[in-house]
């Protein structure tokens, strides 16, 4: 594979991210998922699985999921019990 010039590389950088989709979506997925399942409980309850479980059942990072809902918490979308 032949090397890029380094300003296409730096433009190659700076695009990656944009096309890789943003985990967001899939962890909202999974939590909404995740309510639905406890049928005795409140829809409005959920109990998380770890950060690491969340990760791996969504191929994505710890961190990422970490941050995801660090964001949900200060948006008031979770809140802890």
């Amino acid at each position: 594979m032949p090397e890029l010039p380094p300003a296409a590389e730096r433009v190659a950088a700076r695009e990656a991210p944009r096309r890789i989709a943003m985990p967001t979506p899939r962890v909202a997925r999974l939590l909404k998922y995740l309510a639905e399942l406890e049928y005795d409980k409140p829809l409005d309850r959920v109990e998380l699985l770890t950060v690491c479980e969340m990760a791996e059942i969504l191929g994505v990072t710890q961190e990422s999921v970490s941050r995801i809902l660090a964001t949900f918490k200060r948006r008031a979308i979770l809140q802890k019990q």
